[in-house]
Formats: C-alpha cells, structure tokens, sequence
C-alpha cells in the first residue's frame, strides 16, 4: 500500500467507472470540460483536456524541494524505534486530524546493516533491512528479477524532540553466535543520510482550470504496471462550479 510519483489522477463523468469498461478495462476516458497546465506561460499551457488526460502527480520526499532533510541514526528498541533526523522534522511529518499520522517507507538501497551495504548482506540482514525500510520484496522474484516489491511503511510519531520520530517497528538480537547479533544499532546510511518517502499523501501541481460547472465527477487514482498505468479505484469527487459574480465592475481611464 502506498503512493508512489508515478501514481496519476484522472477526471472522468460522474456516470463512468474508474475500472473502465469491458473492451478497455483500468483506461476510463478522461472527462474533457476542463484545462490542465494552467496558468498559460507565453502562450504554452492552459490547454484543454484530452480523453486520455492522466494528471501528474507527486509525493513528499527528504529531497523534495524544500525539505532536504535526512535520517542519519537509528536508536532501537524491543518494539519500537526512534528516527534522527538532520533537521526540524516536525515541519514536514506529522500527525493531520483529518488523515491521521503520516507513512513513510526508507530507501532501501541507502541501508547498511552491521557495517555492510544492502547488497553485500546476508539474506537474514537483507530481511532486517526491509522491515526498516517498510519495504519487502516478493521472493520468487528476488531469483528471476527484477525484483519485485510491496510497500508496508510505516506510521510516524512525533516526539518532544523536533528531530526525532518513532516507528512501531523493534528489533530482539538474537544470540551470540546468532545470525543478527547486536549490542548497538545494526543500522547505518550511506553518507549518513537515509533518504525516506510519505506514502500517504498525493500532490498536484495547481494546473486544473474548469471549463463550465459540473457536479460530482469521478477522480479515479492510478498506478504504474507493466509499462503503462492502470486504473482501478475512485478515490474522490471533483466539482467544477460557478464562481460567484462580482459585486461590481469598473473600468477606470
């Protein structure tokens, strides 16, 4: 589960399905009463939408615009875990009283576990780096390739501290002579900086611009898979209306 930036949007009448239809299933038709690429740049943009319109969407990252934060330690515990970060993190993961606590997921390929980075680790240390990460792969592609994965992610909690926040996610060393031993923290990032993604919100640029009013069309959410996006689920309503008119207008020379 999780957004990711290839994910699209796409607007379609309020009587169509997001699954499409039988000779075109997952590809709805995009409704066309309205503008994308709004406002117009020196004539480029504002155009008018197309039936295959999939809007352009994006997700919050360490290296968004603007952000630039990173986590650089781990500190561990039997059923839970604290994140550093390099920064006020409070300012950008958080708890929303309509959506509830922010998900993340870690890059994985940033992980280094007892000293060793990802490809370099054993497969029990590569199954610990996944549950950090929030990220688990399918294991009968790990094999055939390319590897396949699924997200989990998980859900932030804010602490006193503005640079730190706890993952419900813990860690029990296994014996001495086991195969993930450990006094201290297994884990480390490459460059000390652990690159992390919210996975519970998705963002638009602000390019949409309605034609004429409509009520309650469909806003079906789309994913990216095998080359091409598919469309499954609506994930919301959108209504293009009237502005109100203007109390009074004047030219003045």
């Amino acid at each position: 589960w999780g957004f990711s930036p290839d994910d699209r949007l796409r607007i379609i009448p309020a009587n169509a399905e997001c699954s499409g239809t039988a000779q075109n299933p997952n590809n709805p038709d995009s409704d066309i009463n309205f503008k994308v690429d709004c406002p117009a740049i020196n004539g480029q943009g504002c155009r008018q939408a197309t039936t295959s319109e999939s809007i352009m969407t994006s997700v919050l990252t360490s290296s968004s615009p603007g952000v630039g934060i990173f986590i650089d330690r781990v500190d561990i515990q039997q059923t839970s875990s604290t994140l550093r970060f390099t920064g006020d993190i409070s300012q950008h993961l958080g708890s929303d009283p309509e959506f509830g606590a922010d998900i993340i997921t870690l890059d994985l390929e940033r992980i280094i576990v007892n000293g060793k980075d990802i490809n370099s680790v054993s497969a029990i240390e590569r199954f610990e780096a996944n549950k950090l990460a929030g990220v688990f792969e399918f294991q009968d592609t790990y094999t055939n390739g390319p590897i396949q994965t699924y997200q989990v992610g998980h859900r932030v909690m804010s602490t006193p501290n503005y640079d730190q926040m706890t993952i419900p996610q813990g860690w029990v060393p296994t014996a001495a002579d086991g195969e993930f031993y450990f006094t201290t923290s297994p884990f480390t990032f490459t460059d000390s900086k652990g690159h992390w993604t919210r996975r519970n919100k998705l963002e638009t640029n602000e390019e949409i611009k309605g034609i004429t009013a409509a009520p309650n069309l469909k806003l079906c959410w789309g994913i990216y898979s095998a080359g091409q996006t598919k469309f499954y689920h609506e994930a919301g309503k959108v209504n293009f209306v009237d502005p109100p008119a203007m109390a009074s207008a004047v030219v003045s020379l």
